[in-house]
């Protein structure tokens, strides 16, 4: 009796454990250079162009390509900074994250969404 209960409790145990922990999604997926499309309601009519790379060791080297004529964006801007995947988050940054909205994904395609309002459109430069 006392070792079916043993078993019994290990069992609800490992179950909610497993439940407690985290999903993270596996980074290899992602990792690579992706070309990127941001689109904002606030320029309708213009989507601003560049690209993520995410490393194998969770960094992240974001460049976003503005120009003079840019309602979004005048200059070019880079930014590196940590990464993770959790769950339908993509999570860049530690203290002061920016967290997107992982609408869609597949090995060529990430579709992404930050503040609910701006579209982030990744494509796969090529498969690794």
């Amino acid at each position: 009796m006392n070792k079916w209960i043993s078993i019994v409790v290990c069992v609800i145990l490992c179950g909610v454990s497993s439940c407690q922990s985290t999903s993270e999604v596996a980074p290899m997926a992602w990792e690579g250079t992706w070309a990127a499309v941001w689109e904002s309601p606030f320029a309708p009519q213009e989507t601003l162009q560049g690209s993520f790379h995410f490393g194998k060791h969770g960094e992240v080297h974001i460049q976003a390509l503005g120009s003079d004529q840019s309602m979004l964006l005048s200059d070019t801007t880079e930014y590196t900074a940590t990464w993770h995947v959790n769950e339908n988050q993509l999570i860049i940054g530690n203290s002061h994250a920016l967290v997107y909205q992982v609408l869609s994904q597949s090995p060529t395609h990430i579709k992404l969404l930050l503040f609910d309002e701006i579209h982030v459109n990744l494509t796969r430069f090529y498969l690794p």
